[in-house]
């Protein structure tokens, strides 16, 4: 949430989307992400898929319905070249 600057339900959403996108439990990617606290990279997979669903979800939330998301997916593409 705070690294992205996601609401708590947007957050949620995308914790669930990249656990479903890469077939692993929640808990497990969870585990992958606070590791990340402790200087740890996240894996590439994890990384990949955690920057289409921040994306996504900065999308949904900045534009109305049916609307283009290419100014969310540049900025969480940026965030993510950032962290990685």
């Amino acid at each position: 949430m705070a690294t992205f600057g996601l609401s708590a339900d947007a957050a949620w959403e995308v914790l669930v989307a990249v656990s479903q996108n890469l077939n692993t439990k929640l808990h497990r990617l969870a585990t992958d992400l606070v590791a990340t606290v402790q200087g740890e990279p996240l894996p590439d997979p994890v990384r990949r898929q955690l920057t289409t669903a921040v994306a996504t979800a900065r999308g949904a939330a900045l534009q109305p319905q049916g609307g283009a998301r290419t100014e969310a997916t540049r900025e969480a593409v940026c965030e993510e070249r950032e962290y990685a």
